[in-house]
């Protein structure tokens, strides 16, 4: 019964924790003006929070959207979290120039009714970190902050 409670002390630690990073996570997003501020909020607490190996985010428009859909149409269409590993032309094309081959991945597209905007992706060099079946309410709740505000946010200018 003390090692089942210790156990769920734990969780409920762990949860706190997960929910102060993306409190935070949350907060850096809706503090931008700038579609390049949200991505640099979204890719900077993914790897300083939450220590991931790797984060993209990638945005579309009409014709990178058209090349996305060739190397990782499967991903998109789903509409739902994709997590373990990937194929081939799916690591080339979400994790282009990582320091070391992504093994795994945790993968949602960021979706606005029918548009599709792009695709949060985050990847691990163990082939093990994202398997199948595993949870994916995290992943989801931040593509559907992006798919809110990314819309409201000004364009770059260059």
């Amino acid at each position: 019964m003390r090692n089942r409670l210790n156990r769920l002390l734990e969780t409920a630690r762990d949860n706190d924790r997960l929910f102060q990073k993306t409190q935070k996570l949350v907060l850096a997003i809706l503090d931008q003006r700038s579609v390049e501020g949200t991505v640099d909020a979204v890719e900077s607490s993914l790897r300083d929070d939450y220590q991931v190996d790797v984060c993209k985010v990638l945005l579309f428009d009409a014709s990178s959207l058209a090349a996305a859909q060739t190397s990782i149409g499967a991903l998109l269409n789903t509409r739902q979290p994709t997590c373990g590993h990937l194929r081939p032309q799916e690591i080339g094309f979400l994790f282009a120039g990582a320091s070391q081959p992504v093994r795994s991945a945790a993968v949602m597209p960021i979706a606005r009714g029918n548009d599709i905007l792009g695709m949060l992706a985050i990847g691990s060099f163990d082939p093990d970190y994202y398997r199948s079946g595993m949870g994916t309410m995290f992943l989801t709740y931040i593509a559907d902050v992006l798919n809110r505000t990314l819309p409201r946010c000004s364009q770059p200018t260059g």
